[in-house]
C-alpha cells in the first residue's frame, strides 16, 4: 500500500505491480484510465486498520502535511503497525525547500515564513500557499520518535541531508541486494 500515493510514481516504474493507493478524499479526481491499481479513499491517521492486511506501507514525502505532532504520531503507528514499511520525508536542513523550491525556507523566522504563504495567497500561488501552511517538517531526531524500530538512512546531496528514509523489513523477508 502506498498511503498518500498517486499513479505517477509506480507508472514511471513500467512495471506491472499490486499497489492499492491511500489518499484523502478528493485526491483520486483524475485517476488516469489506464491505472489497474486498487484506491482506497480514507485518513490512515483517524483509521489505522486501512493498512491492515498490507505486507509493506509505502509513504513518500506525504508524513510531513498530515499536521499536529498527534497526527504525525497516528500516521507513524499506522504505517508501523504493518509487517515492513518504508517511508520518506524531505529533511528540513536542505537548502532548497522540496514542496515550494524557496530557499533557506525552514531556516527562516516563522513570523517571515507566514508572512511569505500571505503574500502567496495574494498573489494567486493558493497551492504553494496551503501546501506550506500545512506542512510540518520532520527531521532526523523527530522521525526516530515517530517510528523507534526504524532503520534510518540519509540521501546527501554535496555532504547535506537531503531526505531521510525509515524502513523495516518484517520477518521472514529478505531485503534485495
Amino acid at each position: 500500500m502506498d498511503v498518500g500515493g498517486m499513479p505517477e510514481l509506480w507508472d514511471m516504474l513500467g512495471a506491472p505491480l499490486n499497489v492499492t493507493l491511500l489518499n484523502l478524499p478528493g485526491a483520486f479526481n483524475d485517476i488516469p484510465p489506464h491505472w489497474r491499481g486498487r484506491v482506497v479513499v480514507g485518513d490512515i491517521c483517524r483509521n489505522a486498520d486501512l493498512v491492515s492486511g498490507y505486507d509493506l506501507v509505502f509513504s513518500n514525502s506525504v508524513l510531513e502535511h498530515v499536521g499536529s505532532l498527534a497526527r504525525q504520531r497516528a500516521f507513524a503507528a499506522a504505517v508501523a503497525s504493518a509487517p515492513s514499511y518504508w517511508l520518506q520525508v524531505p529533511a528540513p536542513e536542505f537548502p532548497l525547500e522540496h514542496h515550494c523550491k524557496a530557499l533557506f525556507w525552514w531556516l527562516r523566522p516563522a513570523a517571515r515564513r507566514r508572512a511569505v504563504i500571505r503574500a502567496w495567497k495574494r498573489a494567486g500561488r493558493t497551492w504553494d500557499a496551503r501546501q506550506m501552511a500545512g506542512t510540518r517538517p520532520i527531521g532526523r531526531d523527530r522521525l526516530r520518535h515517530l517510528l523507534p524500530d526504524g532503520h534510518i538512512a540519509v540521501e546527501r546531496v554535496l555532504g547535506v541531508p537531503k531526505s531521510y528514509y525509515c524502513y523495516r523489513v518484517g520477518a521472514g523477508v529478505q531485503p534485495a541486494g
